[in-house]
């Protein structure tokens, strides 16, 4: 029985190598790499994030035209939006500080460049 199971576990280890199965994944699937496969729309995360006022509507209309222009990165607009996603309540409030965070701490003042638009 012990050989039989040895056995086994050897052609599954051969399969793997040789498909490539998930137990060998090598592909990066960090956040950011599952950012940049999502494609959103502004009027699917306004409604996604339960936006309450015209204010945090045109937040993200701005968000997304800064992303259209180089300034801001797709994949930093999209992790914070499936980061607040996961919330149970207050999702807005989630992205829009998440957002503001991580802007801030790659240099780009956010409220300055939306300021411009």
């Amino acid at each position: 029985m012990k050989n039989l199971i040895t056995q086994f576990a050897q052609i599954i280890f051969f399969w793997s190598l040789l498909f490539g199965l998930p137990i060998f994944q090598t592909e990066d699937f960090t956040p950011s790499a599952q950012a940049q496969y999502i494609q959103l729309t502004p009027d699917q995360m306004k409604a996604a994030l339960f936006c309450p006022t015209d204010e945090s509507k045109k937040f993200i209309d701005d968000c997304f035209a800064l992303v259209q222009r180089g300034i801001l990165p797709e994949s930093l607009v999209l992790s914070a939006f499936q980061y607040a996603i996961n919330k149970p309540k207050n999702r807005w409030v989630y992205f829009e500080t998440s957002l503001s965070l991580r802007c801030e701490r790659m240099g780009i003042n956010l409220a300055k460049e939306i300021a411009k638009l």
